[in-house]
């Protein structure tokens, strides 16, 4: 909240650096954890980044012999800030396949059963067990088939955009190509 109010400029309208901190004191909530932790990341990977920087400044000063010897320590540093990004959506393989593998078994006691949304078509929901989030589902043909009517039209895709899946976006090519 301060980083916001500083950035604006409307700090000082609210009573300035001393009492944003006690009015957070007193509405302290576990609801406010998530929001913390992505600030206290953010300034994590920030002062990481500072230090690094000023470790290649410090290089440049003591000429180096070669321009490598400072820059590639530099480029490792900031890939590694940036390859932290993903990690949290990371999973060991192991347990992906035990997931994909309990799936399985779970499709083969119960065939038939929909795992994802059912999209209304019954072949397709054999298929695929219905549509799940991570899909990327493409629905293409010729134009004027019907893909736009069937794809707004059925109950099935109306639930779809209910549950916000992903989004739905819709490309039409001229008809010339």
């Amino acid at each position: 909240m301060m980083e916001a109010l500083k950035a604006e400029g409307k700090l000082g309208q609210i009573g300035g650096d001393a009492y944003l901190p006690e009015l957070v004191g007193q509405v302290a909530s576990p609801a406010n954890a998530e929001s913390h932790a992505r600030i206290v990341l953010r300034k994590s990977q920030l002062r990481k980044l500072i230090h690094s920087c000023t470790r290649a400044v410090d290089q440049c000063y003591h000429n180096p012999d070669e321009i490598d010897d400072v820059v590639n320590p530099l480029e490792q540093a900031i890939f590694q800030l940036t390859l932290a990004k993903g990690r949290n959506r990371e999973k060991p393989l192991a347990q992906v396949i035990s997931q994909y593998l309990d799936e399985l078994d779970n499709r083969k006691g119960n065939p038939g059963s929909l795992i994802g949304v059912p999209t209304g078509y019954s072949d397709l929901d054999h298929l695929t067990s219905g549509w799940r989030p991570g899909d990327m589902i493409v629905l293409a043909g010729r134009p004027s088939m019907g893909k736009t009517a069937s794809a707004s039209a059925s109950p099935e895709m109306r639930q779809l955009r209910a549950r916000s899946l992903s989004p739905i976006s819709r490309w039409r090519c001229p008809e010339s190509n």
